[in-house]
């Protein structure tokens, strides 16, 4: 009888990785059939969780909606709603936003297949299984990104069976994984290094456990070193990680600060090793060299010149353009694809496609569910907080959002539990 545990363990590890895999084509969606084309994975996870979903409340079992999550639903119907107005009222064809809706029902129900999955690999879901997953896919988007950039082989076999579309990412000289790449890879880098930093600093299973403490320190680090090098947008959430860790710090009692005190220890000790090994590569290798000057050219140029810049935040102080009449602010000019407004900052795309008016719903959309959320779920008010953070932060620099992170707090044990309670 001593195989049956073997055997248990080869199907717990089969449904992490079938898992592991899930949350990448969640996170990092490609097209179904990779470079052949197909449905995008998103909305293939999207099609099996209705199923799921469908089948479960048949059963009677987690198959209830919050009232938070069709609230959040009507907004992001209106919200498409304006951006169609939009398009008739300028009488153009860009129904970018206008189809938000559908976007946001893939979402949602993608966001449950995952957590179905997790739930049936683990028996619950929670914040730090998903950040789990998070960082182990984030990781190893990296670390394909690194052998993507030197070994031609690894690169052929992406683009011409997993992905299409790198062109341009090749042409700019930019590091890209699978799916992963510029700004969409940098945000959800900067989510995964923020939720991190938070499990580290509040989940006594994490901070109590040296090995668990550092894989997820490790993993951490990684992704803020590799993960500038694919975008600069994630060090927003390397200066909101250590925001948070320090924070807590500071406003926890001495209690809690002496339960850190291993986590700190790990994290000087682990933060050393990668900071040699950056060094000792980028002495020795000219390619390496490049990589970490445009991964982090603010802090090169700070040392250097005195003067903290980029590159892309010069070139971003001269794309803020704005509607030239009261139409366009209060509706916009339903204009967003295709680079038509020549700018990438989010607050001035939205504004010229919809007006104050779709920029306005399209916040209260991410201001109430994030609000709701710390009313649910206080223990998680400092991370939720901090996702806000991030939504409008982001629009700065690009026009996207993280509305796949908020979908997965829907099937999460602790929503689900209390919603039920609340409705019974």
């Amino acid at each position: 009888m001593n195989y049956i545990p073997s055997l248990q363990n080869i199907a717990k590890t089969i449904a992490i990785i079938i898992s592991c895999l899930a949350v990448d084509f969640f996170l990092f969606p490609i097209n179904s059939l990779g470079a052949y084309g197909g449905p995008n994975t998103k909305i293939v996870l999207g099609v099996i969780g209705i199923i799921l979903f469908l089948f479960n409340s048949l059963k009677d079992k987690r198959g209830a909606i919050s009232l938070q999550l069709i609230f959040a639903a009507l907004i992001a119907f209106a919200f498409s709603i304006i951006n169609y107005l939009s398009t008739e009222i300028n009488a153009t064809t860009d129904y970018s936003y206008a189809k938000y809706f559908i976007s946001f029902f893939a979402w949602t129900f993608a966001a449950y297949t995952i957590a179905e999955l997790i739930r049936l690999t683990h028996g619950e879901v929670n914040l730090r299984l998903l950040t789990s997953y998070f960082l182990t896919v984030s990781s190893f988007q990296c670390i394909m990104a690194l052998l993507i950039d030197n070994i031609p082989e690894v690169a052929f076999f992406v683009d011409n069976y997993l992905t299409s579309g790198n062109n341009f990412v090749k042409d700019i000289g930019r590091l890209y994984g699978i799916g992963a790449s510029l700004d969409p890879a940098g945000v959800r880098f900067a989510v995964t290094l923020t939720m991190a930093a938070f499990t580290i600093s509040r989940d006594e299973v994490v901070y109590s456990s040296s090995s668990t403490l550092r894989w997820y320190i490790s993993a951490f680090i990684l992704i803020s070193i590799i993960g500038n090098m694919i975008s600069r947008t994630t060090l927003i959430g390397v200066v909101i990680g250590f925001t948070i860790i320090i924070g807590t710090m500071i406003a926890k009692g001495r209690a809690h600060r002496n339960s850190l005190a291993p986590m700190l220890t790990h994290f000087v000790a682990i933060l050393a090793l990668f900071t040699l090994t950056s060094i000792l590569l980028y002495n020795v290798s000219e390619e390496a060299r490049g990589l970490f000057r445009f991964g982090f050219e603010g802090f090169f140029n700070l040392f250097e010149v005195g003067t903290w810049q980029t590159s892309s935040t010069n070139v971003l102080k001269t794309m803020w353009v704005w509607p030239s009449d009261l139409q366009g602010w209060l509706i916009g000019y339903g204009l967003y694809d295709d680079w038509v407004i020549s700018s990438d900052i989010g607050y001035c795309r939205f504004v010229m496609y919809s007006g104050i008016s779709g920029m306005a719903l399209f916040a209260l959309f991410f201001i109430y569910q994030l609000l709701s959320f710390c009313k649910v779920m206080p223990q998680y008010r400092t991370l939720l907080i901090a996702l806000l953070a991030i939504v409008f932060i982001v629009w700065f620099k690009v026009s996207t959002d993280i509305y796949y992170i908020i979908a997965l707090l829907y099937w999460v044990d602790e929503f689900q539990s209390k919603y039920k309670i609340a409705t019974a």
